[in-house]
C-alpha cells in the first residue's frame, strides 16, 4: 500500500514539474495542416445504417488519386484516417489497419503516399487499450508488464476501455503507441474523445465514465506531447473540454478542435447551429464560426492552432457561402481538412485551389476579429499581418440580408493615408483606397490584402486561368503597369530579383506551377501571382476490354473528339452485370483505368490489377462508352438508333447525348460528303471526308431532330436523329 501511495506522490510531483517546463516553452513550430480525410465517406455510411461502414480501399485510393492530381500542388500533402473501422492489432496490443478488412496495413498506405510525396494521417488515441489484447496476455513493448494490468476491468465507461495513467508500464505503452506510427513515417496524430476521459460526461448521452484527476489528463497528455516532439509529430487534441481557458491544451497540444463535428454539414452546421451560445466543457461552441471568434484569443503565430473541423463543401448552397468556409478557416490560422470526394465535390474543386487565399497558410498567417464575442457585428470583421507586413482584411456575412462591412485603415490597422488593396476571391487590384466599406451578400465574404505603400506596381495577371490541361499549354503573363519588369519562377518557388525575367510565353508541357511578380523603378513591388497548371499526357489511342469481349481490347477501339472524349461505336450488350477498363493500348502493357461503379462516374489509373469499372444493364440494345482521359469521367449509354440505321448492315448513325455529338461511321474509306438538316430542310452542316468514323458536334441546336445525309459515289443515305 505504502508503494502505490509513494508512486503516486511521485507521479504527481513530476507531473507539476513537467507542467511548469512545458508552460515555459509555448512556441508551436508548426502551422495548420491542409490535408483530405475519410471522414464524409465514412459519416455518409454510417447514417445510410451500413454495418461495416469503413471507407474501402478502392474508394481511398480513388480519393488518394484525386488528391494528388488535383491538390497536392496547393499544399494538400496529407491523407488522413478516421474513426470507424475495425482493429487489427500487433504484438503489443498497437492498432495496424483501418479494418481487417483491408489488405494493406497502415505502414504499407503510408509508405505508398510517401512515393508520391505526401504522408498518412492517422486518428488513435494511446489510452484506448485493445480488450482483446490484454486478454490475449500480450505485453507493453520493452517491458515484462502485461496489458491487461493498464486497465480497470471493473471500470464503467461508454465504448473505451482506458488506460489507467497511475499503473506502471502506462508511460511505455502510451509513448510506445507513437512510436509505432512515427516508425512508418506519420507525422500527424489526431487523438479523440479527451473529454471522455478526462471528465467522463458528454453533452448528450451523459456520463461515459469516471472523472478523474486533472494530474491524470495532463500526465496523459504530457507523455504524448513528449513522444510527439521526439518524433516531429503534429499532436492535434481533439474533444477537449478545454477548461480554464484551455490551459492545459495549450501547453500540451499543437492544435485543438474548438466546435463540434461537422456532420451534416451545410451552413446550419457551420454558423447557426446554438449560434452566440457558450456552454461548460466539450464542446463550449457548437459551430466553428463561433469557436473561432471566441476562442482566436489564444490563437496567434507560434501559438496553440484552432482546429474548426472538416470541410463539405457539397453540403452547402451556393458557391457563396463555400468561399466563405474556406476563407473563415484560412483568415483563422486554422486548418483546410476537405472532407469531400473524389464524386462528390461536384464542380467545387476550384474553391480548394485559390493560391492567393493559400498564400496565408504557406506563411504561417493567424487572423482575429475586432472583438472575439461572437454576439458583436464586429466579429465577422477579421485583420491579420503577413510577415512582410501586408494587412490581410476578411469581411464575413452571417446574415440572412446584405449587410455592408467596413474597416479604417488608421484605427484598425496603423495605416495612415492610402493603401493599395487586392481582392483575393476576385484575383484583382483594387488600386489605391483610404479606407474599405463594401457590401457583402448573405453568409458570403471578400478578403482583401492591404499594402501599406500605394505606390505598388499592379500585380501581373496569367492569360490562362489554372486547371488541368491536356498535353501542353501557352502561359503569358502581363501587368498594367507600364514598362514594368516580370520576374517568374516555374519551380514553384518564391521568384526574386535574381529569376528570369519574362520576355516571352512561357510554354507548359508538364505540370508546372508559375510565380511571378512585377517591379518597376521607384515603385514597391506588386503582389506575387501564381498559377497553378496540371498537364495530362495526351493519349494517343483508346480501348475498352470487359467481360464482354472477352478482355481483348482491340474489338473495342475508341475514337477521339471534342474536349478530349473518347468513344466507341455501339456495342451490343444483354441485361446482366459487366465489368470493364479504358487501356491505352490493346495487350494491356500500357496504363488502364477503372475503380467505379455504374453506368457513368469517375475512373483512376489501376495500372497493376487494381479494381475494375462494375455495371448493370437493365436493357438490351447497342451502348456507346465515352472516356475523358484528362478528366477521367466515363459514361454507359444506350445509343439512340433508328430503324434505318439498324436495317442497313453497318452503316451507323445514331447521337450521343452525353457529348452531344453525332456519330457516323460509313465503314469505307471512300470521299463522302456529309449534310445535317432540320426538318424544315434548312442545311446547317455540310463538309466532306475521307474517313471512314466521323464526329460532328451538335450540342448548340435547339432543335429535337436532325436529318444525317451521306452522300458517295456509290450511294446516297438518309437518316432522322433524335438529339
Amino acid at each position: 500500500m505504502n508503494q502505490y501511495r509513494f508512486f503516486y506522490i511521485f507521479l504527481l510531483i513530476s507531473n507539476l514539474f513537467n507542467c511548469s517546463v512545458f508552460a515555459q516553452s509555448p512556441n508551436n513550430p508548426y502551422k495548420a495542416p491542409l490535408y483530405w480525410d475519410v471522414y464524409e465517406n465514412n459519416f455518409v455510411q454510417e447514417k445510410a445504417g451500413v454495418a461495416d461502414n469503413y471507407i474501402s480501399e478502392a474508394d481511398f485510393l480513388s480519393n488518394i488519386n484525386w488528391v494528388d492530381n488535383n491538390l497536392k500542388q496547393y499544399g494538400f500533402n496529407m491523407i488522413c484516417i478516421d474513426g470507424w473501422g475495425n482493429v487489427d492489432y500487433n504484438q503489443y496490443g498497437y492498432r495496424t489497419k483501418h479494418s481487417s478488412s483491408w489488405v494493406h496495413d497502415y505502414a504499407w498506405w503510408s509508405a505508398e503516399l510517401q512515393k508520391r510525396g505526401m504522408t498518412l494521417g492517422i486518428y488513435d488515441n494511446p489510452l484506448w487499450v485493445n480488450p482483446g489484447a490484454a486478454r490475449a496476455g500480450l505485453k507493453v513493448k520493452g517491458t515484462n508488464i502485461s496489458i491487461s494490468t493498464l486497465i480497470n476491468s471493473s471500470e464503467s465507461a461508454k465504448w473505451f476501455t482506458w488506460l489507467q495513467v497511475d499503473k506502471p508500464g502506462a508511460e511505455q505503452y502510451v509513448k510506445g503507441y507513437i512510436q509505432h506510427y512515427a516508425d512508418m513515417g506519420v507525422k500527424y496524430l489526431r487523438v479523440d474523445f479527451l473529454s471522455w476521459f478526462e471528465s467522463g460526461w458528454d453533452r448528450n448521452m451523459g456520463t461515459v465514465g469516471p472523472s478523474r484527476p486533472l494530474t491524470y489528463y495532463q500526465t496523459a497528455l504530457r507523455w504524448m506531447r513528449e513522444a510527439c516532439d521526439a518524433n516531429g509529430i503534429f499532436l492535434s487534441l481533439v474533444m477537449p473540454n478545454l477548461y480554464n481557458d484551455a490551459v492545459t491544451e495549450q501547453t500540451f497540444g499543437h492544435m485543438i478542435r474548438i466546435n463540434e463535428d461537422c456532420a451534416e454539414g451545410g451552413w446550419e452546421r457551420f454558423s447557426n447551429i446554438s449560434r452566440g451560445v457558450k456552454r461548460d466543457g466539450w464542446s463550449q461552441f457548437a459551430n466553428p464560426f463561433d469557436g473561432y471568434i471566441y476562442w482566436s484569443k489564444i490563437s496567434g503565430k507560434e501559438k496553440i492552432i484552432l482546429d474548426g473541423d472538416f470541410i463539405r463543401l457539397n453540403t452547402f448552397s451556393t458557391d457563396d457561402e463555400r468561399k466563405s468556409v474556406v476563407s473563415l478557416h484560412l483568415m483563422a490560422g486554422g486548418p483546410v481538412s476537405i472532407a469531400d470526394q473524389y464524386n462528390t465535390i461536384g464542380s467545387s474543386l476550384w474553391i480548394y485551389q485559390n493560391a492567393e487565399l493559400l498564400a496565408l497558410n504557406v506563411d504561417g498567417f493567424v487572423g482575429k476579429p475586432l472583438t472575439n464575442n461572437p454576439s458583436d457585428d464586429r466579429s465577422q470583421v477579421w485583420k491579420g499581418q503577413m510577415t512582410n507586413g501586408d494587412w490581410i482584411v476578411g469581411f464575413f456575412n452571417r446574415e440572412t440580408t446584405t449587410e455592408t462591412r467596413n474597416i479604417d485603415f488608421m484605427n484598425d490597422l496603423g495605416i495612415s493615408g492610402s493603401a493599395f488593396v487586392r481582392d483575393l476571391w476576385e484575383h484583382t487590384d483594387l488600386g489605391v483606397c483610404n479606407g474599405l466599406s463594401v457590401p457583402v451578400v448573405s453568409h458570403g465574404c471578400r478578403i482583401f490584402r492591404v499594402a501599406s505603400n500605394p505606390n505598388k506596381v499592379s500585380t501581373p495577371t496569367f492569360s490562362l486561368k489554372s486547371g488541368n490541361y491536356s498535353g501542353s499549354c501557352i502561359v503569358s503573363i502581363s501587368s498594367e503597369t507600364p514598362e514594368a519588369i516580370i520576374h517568374y519562377t516555374t519551380d514553384g518557388t518564391k521568384p526574386n530579383f535574381d529569376s528570369p525575367v519574362y520576355t516571352t510565353p512561357i510554354i507548359i508541357n508538364k505540370s508546372t506551377v508559375i510565380n511571378a511578380f512585377a517591379t518597376k523603378n521607384n515603385q514597391e513591388n506588386s503582389f506575387v501571382i501564381s498559377g497553378n497548371y496540371t498537364i495530362s499526357p495526351v493519349q494517343k489511342s483508346m480501348y475498352v476490354g470487359g467481360t464482354f469481349n472477352n478482355w481483348d481490347p482491340g474489338k473495342n477501339p475508341m475514337t477521339i473528339s471534342t474536349g478530349n472524349n473518347w468513344l466507341t461505336s455501339p456495342v451490343l450488350l444483354s441485361t446482366g452485370d459487366y465489368e470493364l477498363k479504358f487501356t491505352n493500348t490493346t495487350d494491356w502493357t500500357g496504363e488502364d483505368w477503372g475503380n467505379a461503379n455504374g453506368l457513368n462516374g469517375i475512373a483512376t489509373i489501376t495500372t497493376g490489377g487494381l479494381p475494375n469499372i462494375k455495371f448493370n444493364i437493365s436493357q438490351s440494345g447497342n451502348y456507346t462508352f465515352t472516356f475523358n482521359d484528362e478528366i477521367q469521367n466515363y459514361s454507359i449509354e444506350k445509343s439512340q438508333m433508328t430503324e434505318e440505321h439498324i436495317a442497313k448492315d453497318q452503316f451507323e448513325v445514331y447521337s450521343i447525348k452525353h457529348t452531344g455529338e453525332i456519330f457516323i461511321n460509313t465503314n469505307c474509306n471512300q470521299t463522302k460528303e456529309i449534310e445535317l438538316f432540320t426538318l424544315k430542310g434548312q442545311c446547317i452542316f455540310r463538309q466532306k471526308f475521307e474517313s471512314p468514323t466521323v464526329i460532328i458536334k451538335c450540342d448548340d441546336r435547339n432543335d429535337k431532330f436532325v436529318i444525317v445525309k451521306v452522300k458517295s459515289m456509290v450511294e446516297t443515305r438518309f437518316v432522322k436523329v433524335l438529339l
